[in-house]
């Protein structure tokens, strides 16, 4: 991700950088934590047969 190299840096030279930084770096971090988990369960849940039938509507259309 270029967000966690890249925004820390632009404020690195801001007044209260070391709180901005760590800001910035919390912000990342939601998304990185909570977004494996529903995907784990659609893994759990759609087996590999199943995945073509349900995806052939939508390449279809695309």
């Amino acid at each position: 991700m270029d967000v966690d190299v890249g925004a820390p840096w632009m404020v690195v030279h801001q007044p209260y950088a070391a709180t901005l930084t760590s800001a910035v770096r919390l912000a990342s971090l939601p998304p990185v934590l909570f977004l494996p988990l529903p995907e784990g369960g659609l893994a759990a849940a759609v087996t590999r047969t199943s995945l073509p039938l349900w995806l052939s509507p939508v390449t279809a259309t695309g």
